[in-house]
């Protein structure tokens, strides 16, 4: 179940930080400690939303994210390596673009760590695409427009209703073109 992260859950984010974020980050910057304080700084603000099997059970991913003016920023995404493979992390990465959608965003940024291919294969899989390198943090800036969940209904629609009609084509023909 996807739930908003509580106090008691705290533990075991800054735990999923330790052993599935920081040691990337270690591979290009060695010196890199794990900062308690800093990382509680960054989830004080935005929104944290945990994966637990049930309502009291410890989390086994989690995303954190925040947003500015129209833009959905991820700032951490981690699950669990003796869970992966189960949908969590796309549970977490939708559950927080639902959040985007209700503030209106139109687009979502990430960094990637550069040695870290396998988040890369999964955010390429959410639609996510290569903005630039960045050479200084040896990351990824990764992007995606967001589409209103009312006009991906409406054209769910017209498929359903025109399947066989010219008007479809016209419709994926304008979406493709975008």
């Amino acid at each position: 179940m996807i739930r908003r992260s509580r106090k008691n859950d705290q533990k075991h984010i800054h735990a999923l930080i330790r052993t599935e974020l920081i040691p990337f980050s270690q591979k290009t910057f060695p010196d890199v400690k794990y900062n308690k304080r800093e990382i509680n700084k960054r989830l004080e603000r935005g929104y944290t939303y945990v994966y637990a099997r049930t309502p009291n059970a410890p989390p086994q991913g989690f995303i954190h994210s925040v947003i500015l003016d129209n833009t959905h920023i991820v700032d951490m995404l981690a699950v669990n390596k003796n869970a992966r493979k189960r949908g969590i992390g796309s549970k977490l990465m939708n559950r927080s673009l639902s959040l985007a959608l209700k503030n209106k965003c139109s687009k979502s940024h990430l960094y990637v760590d550069a040695v870290n291919y396998k988040a890369q294969q999964f955010y390429y899989k959410q639609g996510y695409q290569i903005e630039k390198y960045e050479p200084l943090v040896n990351c990824y800036l990764l992007s995606k427009k967001l589409v209103k969940a009312k006009l991906c209904e409406q054209l769910n629609r017209i498929f359903i209703c025109s399947k066989k009609s010219n008007l479809f084509l016209r419709c994926e023909h304008i979406l493709k073109s975008d």
